[in-house]
């Protein structure tokens, strides 16, 4: 019983030793994977980290760019309405002068006019209806136009 029991115990053993060595293996594979795994993990990590830097680095690109383009746009404005002003500022200060002349122009075209007609001989004064309609007519249409210059 001796060499039965010892040769049943030699090929439990051989059989325990063969289970426990792919034990070991298996652990061993299972161990490099998990090495694998932590070190893709690792390099998953940096470049999550790597790929979140450059996205706050684009925010605030745009963040930038947008604030720049806000500034710019606001000096453009500045820029418009200043030029705007001093046209209508001078174009006001034009129109004032134009108003002087051609009001004076208006007065001394009536002086004038009436310096011609008393030097027209008496006989010569004389105007029929047909010429004082069209003194009046043209007279009229030069006020009007004035006038519509200055209030249109």
């Amino acid at each position: 019983m001796t060499l039965a029991f010892e040769k049943y115990s030699t090929t439990i053993n051989d059989g325990l030793s063969l289970i426990q060595a792919k034990f070991d293996q298996q652990e061993k594979v299972f161990y490099d994977k998990c090495d694998v795994f932590d070190s893709k993990l690792a390099e998953f990590i940096a470049e999550k980290d790597a790929v979140n830097a450059m996205k706050d680095q684009l925010q605030k690109m745009i963040e930038d760019f947008r604030s720049q383009i806000n500034k710019e746009s606001e000096k453009e404005k500045q820029k418009i309405t200043n030029d705007c002003t001093n046209v209508l500022e001078a174009c006001n200060q034009r129109m004032g002068e134009i108003k002087t002349d051609v009001i004076t122009f208006l007065k001394n075209c009536q002086e004038q006019n009436l310096d011609i007609i008393e030097k027209i001989p008496e006989q010569k004064r004389k105007f029929s209806w047909k010429d004082v309609m069209i003194y009046a007519v043209c007279g009229t249409s030069l006020v009007c136009n004035v006038i519509q210059i200055f209030m249109g």
